[in-house]
């Protein structure tokens, strides 16, 4: 029997190579009626892939956290991605930048500035570290900020050529980026020599 807490995933991502703990594939799991993926001895090359932590400590799962991470909630869907052109982030990031105006309800976050987005309606705030748009690339989007229980959606390019989106609860944008480098710093922990 498989021990999710106990095998590695092992894969390579741009020639970035991860050893990633299986708990943390509880999304694959989901789908295959609880099923964890058969951990490989060889090193698989991935074009994307998605983890799932515990929003608050982003744990893997365990059996104590199981019921949370079935329902959903307590839970965040970390996505990296190399499946798109090279140059994808670029060009989507020109193209937001074209749609984007000065709203003084976007307000601003530490170290970053609200935008208004002619593509994403009224309701879309856009928060980006400045303008003109540099690299490495940041864009935090987030809907209606009526409920608690809005995502705002967390794009960037974390390295070489590896784009990494998750989504972050709007009750903990204010602190985005204690979560952002908890997110950053637990992807670099899976990175093997």
């Amino acid at each position: 029997m498989i021990d999710p807490n106990k095998e590695k995933v092992i894969v390579s991502m741009r020639g970035v190579s991860f050893d990633i703990p299986l708990g943390y594939f509880f999304h694959d799991a989901s789908f295959t009626g609880g099923s964890w993926p058969v951990p490989s001895k060889v090193r698989s090359v991935e074009r994307s892939l998605v983890i799932t932590a515990a929003i608050d400590d982003l744990h893997p799962w365990t059996r104590e956290t199981a019921a949370s991470f079935a329902s959903g909630r307590g839970t965040m869907r970390i996505r990296l991605a190399t499946s798109k052109p090279v140059n994808w982030l670029d060009n989507y990031m020109n193209y937001r930048y074209e749609t984007l105006y000065e709203s003084e309800l976007a307000g601003s976050l530490d170290g970053l500035k609200g935008y208004g987005s002619k593509y994403g309606g009224p309701n879309e705030v856009s928060y980006l570290p400045s303008l003109p748009l540099k690299k490495p690339y940041l864009i935090l989007r987030c809907g209606n900020f009526r409920s608690d229980t809005r995502m705002c959606e967390v794009t960037f390019d974390y390295r070489d050529g590896i784009v990494v989106e998750y989504a972050l609860p709007v009750w903990k944008i204010k602190n985005w980026r204690l979560t952002h480098q908890s997110v950053v710093n637990l992807l670099n922990s899976f990175i093997s020599n």
